[in-house]
This record gives structure tokens, sequence and C-alpha cells, in this order.
């Protein structure tokens, strides 16, 4: 057997093709089933922490802090459960107003910021935490719940401007897809979409990573 032979078996031998049909099963299974499930959990429990915490009263700074995690938590899992629905088989990439893929991208951004919304105000709850135990008789002067409240909703005003070069770059139109017969609306980047990504990109990726 030549070399260019041996070179082709092995590369099709590297590659294990799955049954369409138990791909879309797994597919159905871990988005539909589980993930759905699970996510279903994780926001009852972030509820359930709203009501708790709200009984408690936010006279307490943590209170506060843990609230606006939940409500943070909450906003994501619901982005990501939207996004799994859209990964299923049963819904086919032209059935919506937008693509599938592209719907699914503008989700990953809102996903991507309750994210990261999530992770500043845990850092913010670390840092209470540690004023207690540092500052034991000031914290209380220090962090009063006006101040908690002002750097939280700060908190989720400043990290909004992530989103904005991603939409920033794209634009709405219409679009004629002539093997389906049908016109959907469509983003299209902008010109300058390459430039706007990369400095993006390479900012918000650095400074606040997942």
């Amino acid at each position: 057997m030549s070399t260019s032979n041996l070179t082709t078996a092995s590369l099709n031998a590297s590659y294990v093709f799955i049954d369409p049909v138990l791909f879309d099963f797994f597919r159905v299974f871990n988005l539909c089933i589980l993930s759905f499930i699970i996510g279903v959990f994780g926001i009852a429990a972030n509820f359930i922490n709203i009501c708790v915490f709200r009984k408690l009263g936010y006279r307490d700074g943590v209170n506060i802090t843990v609230t606006a995690l939940a409500v943070s938590d909450i906003g994501a899992l619901l982005s990501q459960e939207f996004i799994n629905i859209l990964a299923t088989p049963m819904i086919q990439e032209y059935d919506l107003f937008l693509t599938k893929g592209q719907l699914m991208t503008v989700m990953h951004y809102i996903v991507g910021y309750f994210v990261r919304v999530s992770s500043v105000i845990t850092s913010f709850a670390s840092l209470e935490r540690c004023l207690c135990v540092v500052l034991p008789l000031k914290v209380k002067t220090i962090i009063i719940p006006r101040v908690v409240v002002v750097y939280n909703v700060i908190i989720f005003l400043i990290l909004s401007l992530y989103m904005f070069p991603p939409y920033y770059s794209l634009y709405l139109d219409v679009k004629f897809l002539p093997g389906y017969n049908k016109t959907i609306w469509y983003f299209f980047y902008q010109p300058y979409s390459e430039r706007v990504l990369k400095l993006s990109y390479n900012i918000t990726d650095m400074a606040l990573p997942y």
C-alpha cells in the first residue's frame, strides 16, 4: 500500500460517524429534558431565595447583594433555556422569523451579560464578607444598604455595555430564501463589524471572562 493510501486510510479511521437518529435523540434528551429540568430547578431556587431575603428584610447589605445575584442568575438561566429549546432538532433553521442560528447568537450575548454580572456581584459579596472579618465594628457604617443598592444597580448598568458592540455591529433587514420560497428577517454585519468585535472581545474577554 502506498504512502498516500495509508495517509487516507488513517484520516478516514480518525472520524467516528454517529447515527443521525441517535444524535438527535441525545440532543433532545440533553437539551429538552435534562438541561431544561436543571434550569427550571435553578430558576425556582433563585426565586425562593428572593422571597426569603425579602422576608428577612433589606437592612443588611448582604441580603441586597444576594437578591441581586439571584435576579442575575434567573436572567442567565432563562436565556440559556431559550437557547436550549432553539438547539433542539424539532425547530428547523428557517421555521422562525429569524434563522435559528442567529437567534441563538443574539441570546448568547444576553447569557454572557448575566454571567458577567453574577461574577462581579459575587466578588462584591466576597468583599463584604472580608470587611466583616477585617473591620467588624466599622463595616455597618462603610457598607450601608443604600450604598449596596447603588453599587448593584451600577453593576447591571455598566456591564450592559458588553452587549453594545455586538449589536452595534449588526443591522436587521429582510432576506429572501429561494430554496424555501419565503422571506425572513436577517442580521447582516456592518462594514466595520470585524474591527469593532475584535476590539470588544479583546477587552471584555480579558477584563471580564466567564
